[in-house]
């Protein structure tokens, strides 16, 4: 029995040390993965750290793009109002000085004006018109409205008084009287009802 047993402990022994080396085994996959992933949690961390100073680097940059463009088109508007402004004062000067093409304008503005006030005359003449039409009809209207007098006396029994077409279907004989029947009875009369 004794050399039974110890083959049989020798095998519990051989399995145990074998369980064992397979949880050490099995140990050291696990730490290899733990590792594995916190190194790919790192990898991706530095990556989208990177990608995100990146893109902020990038927005500044075109931030600054912007302002500087803003900046030169206000530079730009400045420049041109000034130099607009410097050139109405030289034709301020020059308008103020007499010169030769001064006559030009105002003799075309002296046609200007008589252009504006015929047009300013012929609107007046349209308007006179119009409201001398009106006038005349207006006063139409009052010769007409005056020749038609109508006198109407009030009558108080006239309102509950017959009228002609209601005396005229009184006076029809027929059974209708006078009235034509536009939905006559559709229900047939019960046999018991007929010749009552």
């Amino acid at each position: 029995a004794a050399a039974a047993a110890g083959p049989d402990l020798a095998a519990m022994q051989a399995r145990a040390e074998k369980l064992d080396a397979e949880r050490a085994e099995t140990r050291a996959r696990v730490a290899a993965w733990k590792a594995q992933q916190a190194a790919r949690s790192r990898q991706e961390e530095e990556q989208e750290q990177h990608t995100r100073v990146m893109q902020e680097r990038t927005t500044a940059a075109s931030e600054a793009t912007r302002r500087a463009t803003i900046k030169a088109q206000v530079a730009q508007y400045r420049t041109a109002k000034a130099s607009e402004e410097s050139t109405h004062e030289r034709a301020g000067k020059h308008e103020s000085e007499p010169t030769a093409a001064a006559p030009v304008r105002a003799a075309d503005l002296a046609a200007r004006r008589a252009a504006d006030a015929a047009r300013l005359e012929q609107r007046r003449i349209a308007a006179e018109r119009v409201a001398q039409e009106d006038r005349e009809r207006e006063e139409r209207m009052a010769a007409l409205r005056a020749t038609v007098r109508v006198h109407a006396t009030r009558d108080p029994a006239r309102l509950l008084a017959p009228t002609a077409s209601t005396r005229n279907r009184e006076a029809d004989e027929s059974p209708t009287g006078g009235r034509v029947d536009a939905d006559p009875p559709r229900l047939a009369v019960p046999a018991w009802r007929r010749g009552i």
